[in-house]
């Protein structure tokens, strides 16, 4: 799956660097796992030059590399013991799942206890850490573009010119199942002086709540469009889907607002109020 080595991080890495890439490969399953909303700052210059992670690197391209590292590490290991409890505790299975490590370990069908589960995966964790001051395999750009489409947001609907026609009929959202997509990661949010969440009125669509799966993503809409927005915070989905359901206003979601308009589409996503309501239920 993975293919053949390469030289380019083989022997001969200084040991601090070695070391360094180790404990930032430790804490990937904190959080959010590979998940997190700035997997490529967390990962640490050492990490990302191992795994040869460009500084450039999309976030979706970056988690893709992550998971295959890990994927060759657990094939070194025991993968059909280890396979569904590796990829929980990264949060690297192809849907998103909610909470921490913990959680994500407490949920997990079919496992053993949480407890269990870390003793389970020691092996793995030594092994990941020896094959850092190792030969890397080379990553086919197949193999890297299939798995970009496991961190990749649900497509799109098309709904680029429809603001002054009111809004889109409810077939023409996402199924209800990436509402818990969404409520399971990070996003980065604009926020008003006062910290909280800034809707837009869109006129007859309504109000929406805009969030952004990087800051930088951010700050290019905030640059292009001159949104007067002076601060943001970084929020778990599912308390932004709290925040628009618990508004004097019924708000809906954008995620990943295009900056120029009928462009962007297959980045973005509306999240309505109708569907936010009908797939969590938030506690008042």
């Amino acid at each position: 799956m993975i293919g053949t080595t390469r030289p380019g991080n083989g022997g001969g890495k200084p040991a601090a660097a070695v070391g360094r890439a180790a404990d930032a490969a430790a804490s990937l399953q904190k959080g959010d796992g590979v998940r997190r909303l700035d997997l490529h700052g967390d990962l640490g210059p050492d990490l990302r030059r191992v795994w040869h992670i460009a500084d450039d690197d999309p976030p979706c391209r970056v988690a893709a590399i992550v998971f295959l590292r890990l994927e060759a590490v657990l094939d070194q290991v025991n993968r059909p013991k280890l396979e569904q409890i590796v990829r929980a505790a990264y949060n690297t299975e192809s849907r998103p799942l909610a909470g921490n490590k913990g959680d994500r370990l407490k949920n997990l069908s079919g496992a053993p206890s949480p407890r269990t589960c870390d003793r389970w995966l020691e092996p793995f964790q030594k092994a990941l850490a020896k094959s850092l001051g190792g030969l890397q395999p080379v990553l086919s750009p197949d193999d890297v573009r299939r798995a970009e489409r496991r961190f990749e947001p649900s497509p799109a609907t098309e709904e680029s010119d429809r603001r002054e026609s009111g809004p889109p009929p409810e077939d023409a959202f996402p199924d209800p199942g990436f509402v818990s997509a969404f409520a399971a990661r990070t996003w980065c949010v604009p926020t008003g002086p006062d910290g909280d969440p800034v809707p837009v009125a869109l006129g007859p669509r309504g109000s929406w709540v805009c969030v952004f799966d990087t800051p930088a993503r951010l700050a290019e809409y905030r640059a292009v469009t001159g949104a007067p927005w002076p601060a943001e915070i970084v929020r778990k989905g599912r308390e932004l889907v709290g925040t628009a359901l618990v508004r004097p206003e019924p708000a809906g979601i954008l995620v990943n607002p295009s900056s120029r308009r009928a462009t962007g589409a297959a980045e973005s996503q509306a999240l309505p109020h109708f569907l936010l309501a009908r797939s969590i239920t938030v506690r008042r």
